[in-house]
């Protein structure tokens, strides 16, 4: 681990700027932009996708509180509020993949398993053991299982004509994309910007693209199913 330039006490100012930027971008465009276009008991998936915004807003206030003071406990919940965000986003795919067909039992049930694995994963890092190679293994399985079935769901519906899922499938190759930049390893500029906080820095703009993309998508059920 790199050292840092401190600045206001704050032990890695770049990564916890960025963090707090990214909190902000989901709290705008996806929070309010959710609250604003769609309505409760009225568009589809509506508390899904609200749930998951709220989980994503979790997983940056952590990642600012961790990047500001690097604590044992603040490192451990940085990490749980990361993960949650994976597993809830590939959670949100399994239902809206299996929405309104004969799957969707099957969705559910698949929802619950990773919502059961990821409680126990959250207990094991907090009260066993914070073992950061499981971690990331965990972290990369689920997260390629997350990338895949987007894309797939989202290849299918645009060569069935639903061109607005475009946005998904930009959204999840850049997320994937910018993820890369956490393999990269160098002296951070002016001994502030390194690698990791650039990685935050890439996402701040994402939300844009993705809660679009939920906008679209629950018109496109409600008329649909309506």
């Amino acid at each position: 681990k790199w050292p840092f330039i401190r600045f206001l006490g704050i032990q890695e100012p770049a990564s916890t700027l960025f963090s707090i930027l990214n909190l902000l971008s989901n709290y705008i465009f996806g929070y309010q932009v959710l609250r604003r276009h769609l309505q409760y008991n009225v568009h589809p998936l509506y508390s899904m996708w609200m749930i998951f915004c709220l989980i994503s807003m979790n997983g940056w206030i952590w990642s600012t509180i961790f990047h500001t003071r690097d604590k044992p406990l603040t490192e451990i919940f940085d990490y749980i509020g990361a993960i949650s965000l994976v597993f809830s986003q590939f959670a949100c795919c399994i239902i809206r993949v299996g929405y309104r067909t004969n799957y969707m039992r099957l969705a559910k049930v698949a929802s619950l398993f990773l919502l059961l694995f990821f409680v126990y994963h959250a207990y094991y890092l907090l009260f066993i053991k914070m073992d950061y190679g499981y971690n990331m293994k965990v972290n990369i399985i689920v997260g390629v299982l997350n990338v895949i079935c987007w894309l797939l769901w989202s290849i299918i519906n645009l060569l069935s004509g639903k061109v607005y899922v475009w946005r998904c499938a930009v959204s999840v190759i850049l997320a994937m994309l910018f993820a890369t930049l956490e393999l990269a390893d160098f002296v951070p500029i002016a001994w502030i910007i390194d690698a990791h906080s650039l990685w935050h820095f890439s996402t701040i703009f994402l939300p844009i693209l993705w809660y679009r993309f939920i906008v679209d998508d629950s018109r496109y059920l409600l008329r649909y199913f309506n």
